[in-house]
C-alpha cells in the first residue's frame, strides 16, 4: 500500500510552500502519491450567495489549467517526484480536503494558514482549523516563518 498525501493548493504563496512540503514528505516514501486539491470556495461570507446547488454549472476549467500549468513545471524541475493526481473541485475548501483525503485514504494533510486572528478570522474562517477538527490523519499546517528584527520580541 503506498503513502498518501493530500495536500490544499489555492495558489497562494503559503499553498506553494504546502506543495513542497508535501513533495518532501512523500519523497521519504518510494511510491508515494501526493492528491494536489484546488477547491473553488464559491460562498459568499456576507451571505449574499450560497454555494451553487449544481457544482457542475461551475466553470473549473481556468483553475484546471492553472493546477495542472503548476505540477507540470514543477516535474520538469524535478525528478524523482511521487505521482501527483490533480484534483479541481467546488465547494467548502476544508470539507473537499478532507473528502479526498478519505477516499484515498491519505495518511496526510499538508495545508498552509495565514494564521489571521480576530474578526478577520471569524468572517472568514480558517480552513486549516476546520480541517484538524475533522481530518482522520496527521495534518501538516504550514506557516511562512517572520523573522524580526529586534532580538527581544
Amino acid at each position: 500500500m503506498s503513502f498518501v498525501v493530500v495536500v490544499g493548493m489555492d495558489g497562494s504563496r503559503l499553498s506553494e510552500l504546502a506543495l513542497e512540503r508535501a513533495v518532501s514528505l512523500s519523497e521519504q516514501h518510494p511510491g508515494a502519491v501526493v492528491h494536489v486539491v484546488n477547491v473553488v470556495d464559491g460562498y459568499d461570507p456576507m451571505g449574499r450567495m450560497e454555494y451553487a446547488a449544481d457544482r457542475g454549472a461551475l466553470d473549473l476549467s481556468k483553475e484546471r489549467a492553472a493546477l495542472d500549468a503548476r505540477l507540470e513545471a514543477l516535474r520538469v524541475s524535478r525528478s524523482g517526484l511521487p505521482e501527483l493526481v490533480p484534483h479541481v473541485l467546488a465547494g467548502p475548501p476544508a470539507k473537499e480536503i478532507v473528502r479526498v483525503a478519505s477516499h484515498h485514504d491519505a495518511d496526510a494533510i499538508v495545508v498552509g494558514t495565514h494564521g489571521r486572528r480576530g474578526v478577520e478570522r471569524l468572517m472568514l474562517g480558517s480552513v486549516a482549523a476546520e480541517i484538524l477538527k475533522v481530518a482522520r490523519c496527521s495534518v501538516l499546517v504550514v506557516r511562512e516563518k517572520h523573522w524580526k528584527s529586534d532580538p527581544a520580541s
